[in-house]
């Protein structure tokens, strides 16, 4: 998104995505994978910018640097109206630290619900509610071992 129409609707970058794409991770997509710049102040409080703010090094211990995954469900509930959707992300980080520090960081997600206004109460309510959470480590990937990990698990 480059910014909003008079009716406040989102308006996508130029070209974005490719002919014949539906993902900006294929190939011609390359020059939208990072969010270019913006003076819109919604767009500046979404979760995408607070996640992916270009300018941070990723490799670097204090970048805020997220990637993530997003997975939707979609599962019945025995109040009205009988279902609940949402979603379920998972982080791919070299640090529990960095994870850590994004959920407890006020000005990222610890008193902005994802570009919400300030606090739990915002006009579209509560959007962000964390159930769970586990921290993996998977072994590095060695090209003479039939799968990672081999030598701690074989």
């Amino acid at each position: 998104m480059t910014g909003r129409d008079a009716e406040g609707r989102p308006v996508p970058a130029p070209g974005c995505p490719v002919t014949g794409t539906t993902e900006v991770t294929q190939e011609g997509n390359e020059d939208f994978i990072q969010p270019g710049p913006v003076s819109d102040p919604v767009l500046l409080a979404s979760h995408v910018r607070r996640a992916n703010l270009g300018t941070n090094d990723p490799d670097l211990g204090g970048s805020l640097r997220v990637f993530r995954q997003g997975y939707e469900f979609f599962e019945p509930v025995a109040t009205a109206p009988g279902f609940r959707v949402g979603l379920n992300f998972v982080s791919f980080q070299d640090s529990p630290d960095r994870v850590l520090r994004i959920l407890t960081q006020r000005g990222w997600l610890g008193s902005v619900n994802f570009g919400g206004q300030p606090g739990p109460d915002g006009p579209a309510g509560r959007l962000l509610t964390v159930r769970a959470g586990g921290t993996y480590l998977v072994p590095p990937v060695r090209e003479d071992a039939p799968y990672p990990g081999a030598e701690v698990f074989g």
